[in-house]
């Protein structure tokens, strides 16, 4: 029995919440506090963080018929960490997620996990990834830098650009970072799955482009970097390598196509 499962029918656990490296897959909990909002935006209860590095929420009323379930996560590590504060909309279970006086629920214990991929800072100490570490600005030289804005990396699979634009509250699992105020960002892409033996070795190039997904007013807008302009190089960039524009990226030479 795992320890979720333990968890689940000895405590009465509605909720637990792993975070995940980006870059490493471990799963990280030391210095960062998460925390939950109703739909209402009202907090609920601290979590407590349990034997397996899980935050974890207990069901208020041991035997409740309904309960309220999490509408909004908010990861906050501390500054010196290098991981961003990132918000989390959390879609309602599709069963009643109570837990009976007797540990039953309609609810599987497998669907009361939420894994939460860390989003990195441009302080990220990358190595051995695939990455791009850079600055994002308006325009030019002076031009303001680019806060809060959303970045990832795209790439080329199956004739087409994945993934597509995620908003600006991607999926707890999506890997992006956010720019901070002097417009850093560091963003990290997976690496594929060990070929077997019957199978080519992954390229050593990955193509690969930028999306960035900033508010501008009242909109929300997705830009992509191009192959016109070279932000990145056109052939891809080295598999296991971290790439550092030598200019900001500008936001006014994306592309919206």
């Amino acid at each position: 029995m795992s320890l979720l499962e333990f968890d689940t029918l000895a405590r009465k656990v509605l909720l637990a919440v792993e975070l995940v490296d980006p870059a490493t897959g471990q799963r990280i909990y030391d210095g960062i506090k998460v925390a939950a909002a109703d739909a209402a935006g009202g907090p609920l209860p601290e979590p407590i963080l349990n034997a397996s590095g899980r935050f974890v929420w207990r069901q208020p009323n041991m035997v409740a018929t309904v309960t309220v379930w999490p509408a909004r996560l908010r990861i906050e590590p501390r500054h010196e960490l290098p991981y961003a504060t990132r918000e989390i909309p959390l879609p309602p279970p599709a069963t009643n997620p109570a837990v009976a006086h007797d540990g039953t629920s309609a609810t599987l214990p497998r669907n009361r996990l939420i894994s939460v991929v860390l989003w990195p800072t441009a302080a990220y100490p990358f190595e051995n990834v695939t990455a791009v570490r850079g600055v994002l600005r308006e325009a030019g030289d002076g031009s303001e830098p680019v806060e809060n804005a959303v970045v990832q990396l795209a790439t080329f699979v199956s004739d087409a650009w994945r993934p597509i634009g995620q908003g600006l509250e991607p999926p707890a699992t999506a890997l992006a970072s956010i720019t901070d105020r002097k417009g850093q960002f560091g963003v990290v892409l997976p690496d594929p799955p060990s070929p077997l033996r019957s199978q080519p070795a992954p390229p050593a190039l990955v193509r690969v482009r930028l999306q960035v997904t900033r508010r501008v007013g009242d909109d929300v807008q997705v830009r992509w970097t191009s192959d016109a302009v070279g932000e990145l190089p056109v052939a891809g960039i080295p598999r296991g390598r971290i790439l550092t524009p030598a200019q900001p990226i500008r936001w006014d030479r994306l592309t919206d196509q």
